[in-house]
């Protein structure tokens, strides 16, 4: 069977239900994604990462479903950078319990069963969330744990479709979490389904959109042309934008 780059299928619409990144595919990102132009950019954010704080809450090759699907495009690269995002969006916006939005990061899409639209993946991380899983975290409040569960529930939802009662009360969380999640999409084999400005609630500062793709250039870089494996791949990821990109 012939190799076909995951840009490639994208563009031919033979895409199967795990997808995993390529170098081919990366290469095609680096090139649309302008990275060459932005690889000496300074960005003021940077210095609200923490990578002690973002270590803490990288997901565990036993939450996901299927152990291959840490490698997929909604794997372990992706949750691990939605983590990071948001943590930032936490510090922009004064969002301060930011466990309860890093653990929701951590674990939104650990229950996907494939990597097309799998409706409902959500729900299930939501309901093994709060029928077991919530007893990780040792130090989480009752009421917590309902955010968790319900944003991680509604983060594949269309704001239309939320029920109004959780939509009201989990705004600002549901927000944060979606925008977080939709700034990765960057590594997305097909333009069109990249970040479009107009889907945010509110207006995002332009460095993040540098900043998310930076975080996907180096992170996919140190897995597909270094051969790191995923944890190193984040830390490696961090530690060159912390230095190469944050104002000193």
């Amino acid at each position: 069977m012939t190799f076909e780059p995951l840009y490639i299928q994208a563009k031919n619409r033979t895409l199967g239900n795990f997808q995993q990144n390529d170098i081919e595919t990366f290469n095609w990102c680096y090139k649309n994604l302008g990275i060459k132009s932005l690889i000496d950019t300074k960005v003021e954010e940077v210095n609200l990462i923490n990578i002690k704080e973002i270590i803490h809450f990288l997901p565990k090759r036993e939450w996901f479903i299927k152990e291959n699907y840490m490698n997929s495009i909604h794997g372990y690269l992706h949750t691990s950078r939605v983590i990071i995002l948001l943590q930032i969006l936490c510090n922009i916006y004064h969002y301060d319990n930011k466990k309860v939005l890093l653990i929701s990061a951590a674990i939104h899409d650990v229950k996907r069963v494939n990597d097309k639209r799998d409706r409902n993946h959500g729900l299930r991380a939501g309901e093994w969330f709060k029928k077991k899983f919530y007893k990780h975290f040792k130090y989480l409040k009752n009421d917590e744990v309902d955010i968790i569960t319900n944003i991680v529930t509604y983060h594949e939802t269309e704001y239309d479709k939320i029920p109004n009662l959780f939509l009201k009360r989990y705004y600002k969380e549901i927000v944060l979490l979606k925008v977080a999640d939709a700034l990765d999409r960057y590594r997305l084999p097909k333009k069109k389904w990249w970040p479009k400005i107009e889907y945010f609630k509110f207006d995002i500062p332009k460095n993040i959109f540098v900043l998310s793709k930076l975080l996907i250039y180096y992170s996919e870089r140190e897995k597909l042309v270094n051969n790191k494996d995923n944890y190193n791949s984040i830390i490696k990821a961090l530690k060159i934008i912390v230095n190469k990109h944050g104002k000193n």
